[in-house]
């Protein structure tokens, strides 16, 4: 016969679970995947490294938000050897559309789902929960517990039913020999509030994954009257008009227009339009207030002038051409290169925020900064007529509409012209069909969170006895109370 106490495998398999090692738990995957997936340490290990992954999708450019102007910034920073044959293969310049990080995401997924799963059913099972047979020990376990005498039993059993049922438990009674067993508990809501919150992790993350495979960025660089429409033709929008706000007019000169303050806002008027290019409604979106039409939301993120030259050589006019900002134009052979900074371009409306609250809208002539790299202009002293310097010398100077600067080369006279501004607000146009599924995870999550915290569960569990002659009680509960 055997006389060793019974092994209470479920509180057995726990303690070696919290000494296994990380190479123990992914050895004990191996042989046990569904083991591995409900293992929380696991579940953790693959949130960590998804936030080192987030983080470096975060701070490196992203090639599917910036594209080619991404690989130059890499480059530039790492050099061409370490983007070729790191960061390109690794995926680090296009993070969240690689396999491997949707591969974490999905057993992120199933780790979290399964875990939810375990406590599921241990809710389950205490809810179910008929027997309620304890021992001193047991109760004496408890964070609150108390013991108290009486001379028979039924006051002994009135004072412990009345004080668990005025706390709000639900009771369970069973008698034992010369013993009688209570288990009580209450707010098993809240049990099942937190189960809920474990799901809407899963919700939370299955959301993400549908917006990362599902989801589109486009750039829309829309001229004023122009129209444009997403790549599926579910959303068409016409750009009115456009303009730059600033908290005060605080101009001195006309260079400082330039160098000097930065606004405040820039807004875009809107027209959305049907099939048949009907105006629906109209809509002034900036930074953070943004346009919704169709599943899409339209970001307002910049606005841009495109300087227009006309090139004469020898006094005939032989192109004309616009100079995009921060890229620099080649005229040919003739080894002029035009460069235009973005910060130095300035036209169309701008509407100031005086310190007393009035407004006040001006409309600003097209004019630039003409900056180039192997000749250049500079009005010398303000006011003065523009004038051409020496070859690979650096100057700049303000182009006002019509006027004009020659640049001699050794054989030919050219003259550059400012014909104005091809002007135009870039808006970014994200579409994210999963949002809706994270901001209901986002919800549930903080519901379950609150409820759980208000009305947190406990139980109780009590035992009355005879001991040296009286009626002893004794209680143990996980919240004071009772």
């Amino acid at each position: 016969m055997n006389d060793k106490p019974e092994i209470n495998n479920s509180k057995e398999n726990k303690k070696k679970e919290k000494e296994l090692g990380l190479f123990d738990i992914l050895l004990v995957g191996l042989n046990d995947l569904s083991g591995l997936l409900q293992n929380i340490r696991f579940a953790v290990i693959l949130l960590v490294i998804i936030a080192i992954a987030t983080l470096i999708g975060t701070a490196l450019p992203q090639t599917t938000m910036s594209g080619p102007m991404a690989v130059q910034e890499l480059t530039s920073v790492f050099g061409e050897n370490v983007y070729l044959k790191i960061i390109k293969p690794a995926g680090f310049d296009h993070v969240f559309t690689t396999t491997w990080y949707r591969f974490i995401m999905l057993l992120l997924v199933a780790s979290v789902t399964l875990c939810a799963w375990k406590r599921t059913k241990t809710v389950i099972a205490l809810g179910k929960r008929k027997s309620p047979i304890t021992s001193e020990k047991g109760i004496k376990a408890l964070k609150f517990n108390c013991e108290k005498s009486f001379e028979n039993k039924k006051d002994a059993l009135n004072w412990i039913e009345k004080r668990l049922r005025t706390s709000g438990y639900k009771q369970i009674k069973e008698e034992s020999g010369e013993e009688i067993h209570l288990f009580g508990r209450k707010n098993l809501v809240s049990k099942w509030m937190l189960v809920a919150m474990h799901y809407s992790f899963v919700i939370i993350l299955v959301g993400s994954i549908i917006g990362s495979l599902f989801g589109s960025k486009q750039d829309a660089v829309i001229m004023e009257g122009e129209t444009w429409s997403t790549e599926d033709g579910k959303a068409q929008i016409r750009l009115v008009d456009y303009w730059m706000e600033f908290d005060e007019k605080d101009f001195p000169n006309e260079m400082s227009m330039f160098t000097g303050m930065l606004p405040s806002d820039f807004k875009s008027r809107i027209e959305v339009l049907d099939e048949s290019g009907n105006v629906i409604r109209e809509k002034i979106i900036e930074v953070n207030d943004t346009l919704n039409h169709n599943g899409y939301k339209f970001y307002q993120s910049s606005w841009q002038y495109d300087p227009i030259f006309s090139v004469y050589k020898n006094g005939e006019k032989i192109d004309r051409f616009t100079i995009s900002r921060d890229k620099p134009f080649n005229l040919g052979d003739s080894q002029i290169v035009l460069f235009i900074p973005s910060r130095q371009v300035i036209s169309g409306k701008r509407m100031f925020h005086a310190p007393d609250g009035s407004k006040s809208t001006e409309e600003i002539p097209p004019s630039c900064i003409l900056y180039e790299v192997n000749m250049s202009a500079h009005d010398a002293e303000g006011g003065n007529p523009l004038i051409p310097v020496e070859q690979a010398g650096d100057g700049s100077g303000i182009f006002r509409l019509g006027d004009r600067i020659p640049f001699e080369s050794e054989d030919d006279v050219y003259e550059f012209q400012f014909d104005g501004m091809r002007e135009y607000t870039s808006l970014d146009v994200r579409r994210d069909p999963g949002v809706g599924i994270v901001f209901l995870g986002f919800l549930i999550c903080a519901i379950g969170g609150t409820w759980g915290l208000l009305l947190p569960f406990a139980t109780a569990r009590a035992m009355v006895r005879m001991k040296s002659g009286k009626w002893e009680v004794l209680l143990g509960q996980t919240l004071p109370g009772a």
